[in-house]
């Protein structure tokens, strides 16, 4: 079932925290936990570090732009996949005139482009809406200073059909390149996905980003510490790929004795961190093609990080 993180919880991880900074985030909207603001502000009085969070923008009206900037939020990124009709087929329920009309209000409050909390696009690319990247990107340009493009995380069958590396290569590689034109031209900071299997990618996750449950539960990263199913499954072609979560479980910061610095530091994380050194250096260096990936998540391994998707730049 999912729930929300409560404040003991919260504040059990700012208590052994300093001086680094906070990504809220979870698999809803952040903005509807009653305890958002109160959250922002213990950790810019305690911890003493900088506050972001993704979000699909449509809260974000008149009374919480001026609200998000009086507590003092960092970094905003709004999740945009399209343009009009495109981005409301995506995301049910969604008004695109809304969603900008926001971010023009909360651009106009806080001061302009450079000022604080700076604004972000990420994008998630499908084989739908992949044409309407650069379109956003330059339409958003007078608001945000940086940009990603994502890939989709294939959950099912028919999402994992709409993926990218099922696209016309010729086609992305024109619509790269033209983002980056306008990036370039607007200042603004572009971050773009591989369109082929690529794990050189040096995932720093367990080392800067240790990702907390609602519960309290400590994983290495964002992907391993999906706690809606303690079962992960993740379609990819046509293999599905398939673990048990809960052995990455790190330790939970409710746990007497056991804090988020404490946890950080235990031997189970130490393990884990150096497993994954050698899994670098099994695979880099050397780019793959969609087949041999898939080769390899069929073998399998007893290790996710041997296949995450993520480091190898197939998802996020």
């Amino acid at each position: 079932p999912f729930f929300e993180m409560s404040k003991e919880t919260f504040c059990r991880i700012a208590e052994s925290s300093r001086h680094v900074g906070l990504t809220l985030l979870g698999l809803g909207e952040p903005l509807l936990h009653p305890n958002f603001r109160e959250f922002v502000e213990i950790w810019k009085t305690r911890v003493r570090g900088p506050v972001g969070f993704s979000t699909n923008g449509t809260l974000i009206d008149d009374e919480m732009a001026r609200e998000l900037v009086k507590i003092g939020v960092d970094e905003i990124v709004f999740s945009i996949d399209g343009m009009n009709r495109t981005y409301e087929e995506i995301r049910k329920g969604s008004d695109f005139e809304l969603v900008l009309e926001n971010i023009k209000q909360l651009h106009h409050l806080k001061g302009g482009r450079k000022a604080r909390p700076t604004l972000g696009l990420t994008f998630v690319g499908l084989t739908e809406n992949i044409e309407q990247f650069p379109m956003l990107l330059k339409l958003l340009s007078p608001f945000v200073t940086h940009a990603k493009f994502n890939h989709v995380a294939p959950y099912s069958r028919e999402i994992a059909a709409l993926h990218l590396f099922r696209a016309p290569r010729g086609k992305v590689v024109r619509i790269f390149n033209e983002a980056r034109r306008i990036a370039k031209e607007n200042n603004i900071r572009l971050s773009l996905r591989p369109l082929e299997p690529f794990p050189d990618r040096a995932c720093e996750e367990p080392w800067t980003s240790p990702y907390v449950t609602p519960d309290g539960t400590v994983y290495p990263c964002c992907i391993l510490g999906d706690h809606h199913r303690l079962q992960f499954m993740e379609y990819f072609e046509d293999s599905c790929l398939s673990y048990n979560l809960e052995q990455y479980a790190m330790g939970n910061v409710m746990e007497q004795k056991q804090n988020l610095k404490e946890i950080w530091n235990n031997d189970r994380f130490k393990a884990f961190r150096a497993r994954l050194l050698i899994t670098f250096w099994k695979t880099r260096s050397r780019r793959y093609t969609v087949e041999e990936y898939v080769r390899i998540r069929e073998r399998g391994s007893n290790f996710f990080c041997d296949i995450c998707s993520l480091r190898w730049g197939c998802v996020c």
